[in-house]
């Protein structure tokens, strides 16, 4: 499979009929009341560490925005906040959730028509992870780079495991203070560096999947292109996370945490 087939592949699942906010993001309700907010604008999740000294008058563009839900929070702290997407038809229901924001439809390798040297922040939440072709995704980072002002930052949400290519699964026992957790074998995700071009399905189902021996080759090529690199972490996948709204994280999903690439000048 070509690059170019394998990102009609893609475009292909999103225009389909599903559902524009449960089918694309799983774990609909948990991830609305997750604080993407604090994690994508603080280091390390951490509010006494922004990483703008403000917010007033900048400019964010959401790469992969899908219907919207993130432009519609982000707007609500910056100027203006735009959107990117593969998909023709979720793009509508983003133009439709906010219709005073910009929206680009976009080949699956790149921004589209995002203008250039026009943000001074990018950010992309569950998304890119769905992207297992190391190529394309480094020609999005490099689009990325062209719409950046100057002093321009991204943050960008990838899924991270401690334990891959294993997953949890409900199988668990305590005895007194000890718990036995029992594993599943799934290994049908990629490398950081691997071209997956023969994936058949996407969002979820062939992931790039990061773990502790991938940081040091990650922090390379984002330093690369964007002159600096730095990681935070928040687990996902225990019992010890708490609801959110009521809703629980998926507590099978194959990642352990959410790691948070931060990068700019």
């Amino acid at each position: 499979m070509s690059a170019t087939a394998y990102t009609q592949m893609q475009k292909a699942y999103y225009e389909s009929e599903i559902d524009p906010n449960t089918d694309v993001v799983g774990s609909f309700d948990w991830h609305e009341n997750f604080p993407y907010e604090t994690l994508l604008l603080h280091e390390d999740g951490d509010i006494r560490k922004p990483i703008f000294p403000s917010l007033s008058g900048l400019r964010a563009l959401d790469f992969a925005c899908g219907p919207g839900r993130m432009v519609a929070r982000m707007s609500k702290l910056f100027a203006a906040v735009g959107g990117v997407d593969i998909s023709n038809r979720l793009v509508n229901v983003a133009r439709q959730r906010c219709p005073s924001s910009n929206f680009w439809v976009a080949s699956g390798a790149d921004l589209g028509d995002a203008p250039l040297k026009s943000y001074d922040l990018i950010y992309r939440t569950i998304a890119i992870q769905h992207i297992a072709v190391h190529d394309i995704r480094e020609r999005i980072f490099y689009a990325m780079k062209d719409r950046l002002r100057s002093g321009g930052k991204v943050t960008l949400q990838m899924a991270y495991s401690t334990i891959y290519p294993f997953r949890r699964t409900t199988r668990n026992y305590e005895f007194g203070p000890m718990r036995v957790e029992f594993l599943k074998k799934e290994a049908k995700h990629a490398e950081w560096n691997e071209n997956k071009l023969d994936a058949t399905v996407t969002n979820g189902y062939c992931d790039v999947a990061i773990t502790q021996k991938d940081l040091p080759v990650i922090q390379k090529e984002i330093s690369t292109i964007f002159g600096s690199c730095k990681f935070w972490l928040y687990e996902v996948a225990s019992r010890y996370v708490s609801p959110l709204g009521g809703a629980r994280h998926y507590d099978k999903y194959w990642a352990t945490h959410w790691l948070f690439i931060h990068a700019g000048e």
